[in-house]
């Protein structure tokens, strides 16, 4: 038992649905989450009676994991905003947590992000709100012109997807949602692109 005055390092390691939990350099659990959770929540709790752990250093590290969006604050087109709403494309890369786009309730509907320079991508994350697309695709452009799909979903279940990308240089970023799974149309909370 840890005592009173005891400091302790912790870290967690995701590796996709993996994860690892050490303690002062030693794995002390490690279990496999039923979906991919690296970049949704991890809690941690005092399970001893009384406050007999102190946590000084707590860190989570996702492997190959990537720190900065490049789609943050920059332009987006969208095909529709939902009517009489204030969730615009630009909601989407924000980086604000309350706020999200909302489309029109039909489809297909899309929203692209121009990156301002052409990168190696190496993924997408999409945060959806309530009204998710059950099918969709993620295509990626030098030019705006010539699109090429590098992703595509027909069985999409909400919440977080983060979809890996192999280093596909690209400067244009699409998702059209092409079967919404619920009467709402097309919502995301966030749109984050990933790359070198």
């Amino acid at each position: 038992m840890l005592t009173e005055g005891s400091w302790n390092s912790y870290e967690i390691t995701v590796r996709g649905q993996r994860i690892e939990v050490y303690l002062n350099g030693v794995r002390v659990n490690e279990y496999t989450s039923a979906r991919d959770i690296a970049l949704g929540h991890i809690g941690v709790q005092n399970d001893g009676e009384g406050l007999d752990i102190h946590y000084r250093d707590i860190r989570i590290r996702h492997e190959g994991a990537q720190s900065t969006d490049l789609a943050r604050g920059r332009p987006v087109e969208v095909t529709s905003v939902e009517p009489g709403s204030g969730h615009v494309g630009a909601n989407a890369v924000d980086g604000d947590p309350a706020t999200r786009w909302g489309s029109a309730y039909a489809d297909p509907q899309s929203i692209t992000v121009d990156l301002g320079a052409e990168h190696a991508l190496t993924g997408v994350r999409l945060a959806w709100e309530t009204a998710y697309a059950r099918a969709y695709t993620i295509e990626t452009s030098v030019d705006g012109v010539t699109w090429e799909t590098v992703h595509t979903a027909t069985a999409g279940d909400g919440g977080l997807d983060e979809i890996a990308l192999d280093g596909t240089v690209a400067r244009h970023v699409r998702l059209t949602g092409t079967e919404r799974a619920t009467q709402w149309g097309y919502s995301l909370w966030d749109l984050a692109v990933f790359g070198d």
